[in-house]
């Protein structure tokens, strides 16, 4: 599943950590890294069996 196709507005909060990289986090399920600020990503990654998001550029550019 891509990033895109989550039915959830890309709701971004503010920077609270000291640098953007504070806000990155592995899931612990898929082991992908996701920003934990995205609604949408935390909301996927949240799930308890769940595949890691397609790159949606990437697979753009693939294609």
């Amino acid at each position: 599943m891509a990033l895109s196709d989550i039915d959830l507005p890309p709701v971004i909060g503010k920077r609270q950590g000291k640098c953007e990289a504070d806000h990155f986090n592995p899931s612990p399920v898929c082991g992908q890294v996701f920003d934990m600020r995205d609604r949408r990503q935390a909301t996927w990654h949240a799930q308890p069996e769940h595949e890691p998001l397609i790159n949606s550029r990437k697979a753009r550019s693939l294609s």
